[in-house]
């Protein structure tokens, strides 16, 4: 059954989707501002040879009779024929014009990455960057919604469109212009590791990726790392221990499972510990330190009792070799 997460994410992306070809439709009657090539029909009541059908040329103007040369690139259709009745008007007696967009300049874009329909797309009229990805069906559940780059002959524009459709990013709804390219990333997974592993940090998930292969590519335990102990946090917040030493001495046991994007894996410090027994006010075991010394060692167990011999100390290693150490030697040195 999918997550409330997913429904909530698909929900928001079917809003997306439908209302935003409302807004492509609407901005040709409100706002529209004037390109290169766009064909205009110009009617002056009452004076027909005023009244003209012409395109803006290649500087963004427009020539009328009386008026001359009018830069109309840039203005919308309100503004442009208020200008043309204030210039009419040293001319004419209260001049009424009637103005109308024959046709958009036309302009091809490309849209790439994790959308529902990739490709080119012709543009007719002013677009904007949430419009084209409206266009294409909106982004796929893959997207790097915070990612987005709009390449623009060598300029490459960084957009944000999670914070543009939450309203936290209020830049980044660029005006498209012919020959741009509009890309949506995937969203690279990680997993992380952390505590006592060679190269602790986040690297790329992938489906079916076990902890045995995460492990291998953080360096693996360092010396104090204690495999018998490691702890997977889940996305849910769920924790469960594994004892990983357990699988390397046997590979059948089932203890090398499959991690989902987004868990993070913490492998504890091994406890080290040393055992004084004897002579001593308080035997028992203690914890070990790198550099730590005998000395230090029978300080921590309270010194030696009154029958203790601190010339026949004996020190038994792991591997079972011991070793006699003279103490008492080593303090009348230090003392003298």
């Amino acid at each position: 059954m999918p997550s409330s997460e997913y429904i909530e994410k698909n929900i928001k992306l079917l809003i997306f989707i439908l209302i935003f070809p409302l807004v492509v439709l609407n901005i040709q009657a409100a706002g529209y501002k004037l390109q290169q090539d766009d064909r205009l029909n110009i009617l002056v009541w009452g004076h027909p040879d005023l009244s003209l059908t012409l395109s803006i040329d290649p500087d963004g103007e427009i020539s009328l009779p009386l008026l001359g040369k009018i830069k109309a690139e840039g203005l919308t259709i309100e503004e442009l024929r208020e200008l043309l009745e204030e210039g009419y008007g040293e001319y004419i007696q209260e001049p009424r014009i009637s103005l109308s967009l024959l046709n958009y300049k036309r302009s091809q874009v490309m849209i790439l990455g994790q959308v529902r329909n990739p490709g080119t797309y012709e543009l007719v009229g002013e677009t904007r960057v949430l419009q084209l990805i409206s266009r294409a069906g909106g982004p796929t559940e893959k997207a790097a919604l915070d990612q987005l780059r709009l390449s623009r002959g060598e300029e490459i524009l960084e957009i944000n469109l999670k914070g543009l459709l939450s309203g936290t990013v209020l830049t980044g709804n660029y005006l498209l212009q012919d020959g741009d390219v509009l890309y949506l990333p995937e969203e690279v997974q990680k997993l992380s590791i952390f505590g006592e592993v060679a190269r602790p940090g986040s690297y790329t998930w992938w489906e079916g990726k076990r902890l045995s292969e995460l492990l291998a590519e953080a360096g693996n335990q360092t010396v104090r790392g204690d495999l018998s102990n490691i702890r997977i946090i889940y996305p849910d917040g769920s924790i469960e221990y594994v004892d990983f030493l357990a699988y390397l001495a046997d590979a059948s046991l089932n203890v090398d499972p499959v991690l989902p994007a987004g868990s993070s894996i913490y492998v504890e410090e091994k406890i080290f510990e040393v055992i004084i027994l004897g002579e001593v006010n308080r035997p028992g075991s203690y914890n070990w330190h790198e550099g730590m010394r005998l000395d230090k060692l029978l300080a921590q167990a309270g010194n030696q009792k009154e029958r203790g011999d601190l010339e026949n100390i004996r020190i038994i290693r792991q591997d079972g070799s011991s070793e006699i150490v003279n103490l008492a030697a080593y303090f009348a040195a230090k003392e003298g």
